[in-house]
């Protein structure tokens, strides 16, 4: 008798491992979905040939063969003179700058010859006809570097609206290793009033952008 109720015993012993072994469930792992975020791509800005009395609204490159240079977001432009060389190089290119509202503000002018030899003659040609002036008065000569121009700054206050004028100034080695006079003047302003805040950053952008090939 006592056989059997430890054979029973052993038996129902089992019989619960087995059940208890049924009820155990697998261990899962879950892996959190991996996302992956591509790097946004920066807008190109568009670039456009010079063409003498094309126009447009920046931001755009305009360029040539001879030279590049950019129109910034807020100011549109009308390329008034694209003057060339006998071999078809552009030489000058002269930029009417237009506000928002598509009044001109100014000039960008590059000129790729000439006999000036620096920034402050280039600069005192304008300043020696306005320093007599009793109606105009010419503010102090700012010196800086632009790309790769040496560059004067200086305002004419007209009483009721100021000027600003750069006068940039660089010589280019050319393929007969002489020194071809590059220049740039550009005045913003000119048909602003006084109470209107001066787009200086867009000007230093500007010359920043100009690229002499």
């Amino acid at each position: 008798m006592k056989k059997l109720l430890v054979i029973l015993m052993a038996l129902a012993m089992l019989l619960s491992f087995a059940a208890c072994g049924g009820n155990e469930e697998p261990e899962t792992t879950t892996q959190a979905p991996v996302e992956t975020t591509e790097a946004p791509t920066e807008a190109k800005t568009p670039e456009k040939a010079i063409v003498e009395k094309d126009s447009g609204v920046g931001p755009v490159i305009l360029s040539n063969s001879d030279l590049s240079f950019e129109i910034p977001e807020g100011f549109g432009y009308y390329i008034d003179d694209a003057y060339k060389n006998e071999d078809g190089t552009i030489f000058q290119v002269i930029v009417d700058l237009k506000n928002a509202d598509g009044n001109r503000i100014g000039e960008l002018l590059i000129n790729n010859s000439g006999g000036l030899e620096s920034a402050d003659e280039y600069a005192n040609n304008t300043i020696d006809e306005y320093k007599d002036s009793e109606s105009i008065t010419v503010g102090d000569v700012e010196s800086a570097t632009f790309s790769v121009f040496d560059v004067r700054h200086f305002t004419l206050d007209r009483g009721y609206m100021v000027d600003n004028r750069y006068f940039g100034y660089y010589q280019l080695p050319d393929e007969n290793a002489e020194f071809r006079n590059v220049r740039f003047e550009l005045e913003l302003l000119g048909y602003y009033y006084k109470d209107v805040e001066f787009p200086k950053a867009e000007c230093e952008a500007i010359m920043n952008s100009i690229v002499i090939k």
